[in-house]
C-alpha cells in the first residue's frame, strides 16, 4: 500500500512540474498553444516541464534605461491566473494594455534569450505569438544570475529588461 501512495504521488509530481504545449502549423503560421490543434493543422507536442512558474504571479516594476530599444519609466507589470490561464496587466508606462498568457515553450525561451542575451528558465508568455510581427513573445520571464538568486526579465516587443518583484499596489 505504501509504495502505491508513493508512486501515485511521484506521478503526481511529475504532471505538475511538467505541461504540454502544442505546436500548431498552418498554412506556414505557427502558433502555440495549451490546447490540441485542429484537425486540419500540423501537430508537434512540447513538453515543457522547467522552473516552476508559481513566484511569476504578483508585480514587477520594469527597470529603467537597462536594456532593449527602450524601456518606459514607471511600468507596472501585474501577472495573476485567470479563468482561462493567466494574465498580464501592464500599468504606466507607454501603454497600458492587458495580454492573455500561457507558459513559455523551450522554443520561445530560446528566442527570448537569443534577443535579450540572458539566460531565461520558465516564463508565461502570450497566447498568440507572431514571429512575423515581434521578435520574440511578450511576457514575464525568470532566470537566475551568476549568484543563483532569481532574475526576472519583462519582455515588450522591442523593449525588455530586468524587472524587480515588488508588493502589488
Amino acid at each position: 500500500m505504501m509504495r502505491f501512495v508513493l508512486a501515485l504521488l511521484l506521478l503526481l509530481c511529475s504532471s505538475i512540474a511538467s505541461a504540454q504545449v502544442y505546436k500548431c502549423t498552418h498554412g506556414g503560421q505557427v502558433a502555440y498553444q495549451d490546447t490540441p490543434c485542429a484537425q486540419d493543422q500540423q501537430s508537434e507536442t512540447m513538453d515543457v516541464g522547467f522552473d516552476p512558474i508559481g513566484d511569476l504571479m504578483g508585480c514587477f516594476m520594469a527597470v529603467p534605461n537597462s536594456g532593449g530599444t527602450r524601456q518606459d519609466a514607471g511600468l507596472v507589470i501585474e501577472v495573476r491566473t485567470s479563468l482561462d490561464g493567466y494574465e498580464l496587466v501592464a500599468r504606466g508606462g507607454l501603454y497600458p494594455q492587458k495580454f492573455s498568457l500561457r507558459r513559455a515553450t523551450r522554443h520561445e525561451l530560446d528566442v527570448v534569450d537569443e534577443a535579450t542575451r540572458m539566460h531565461m528558465r520558465a516564463g508565461l508568455a502570450v497566447k498568440k505569438w507572431n514571429a512575423d510581427m515581434e521578435p520574440a513573445p511578450v511576457g514575464v520571464y525568470k532566470g537566475k544570475d551568476e549568484n543563483g538568486r532569481p532574475l526576472y526579465l519583462a519582455y515588450f516587443r522591442n523593449t525588455y529588461g530586468p524587472a524587480l518583484k515588488m508588493a502589488c499596489p
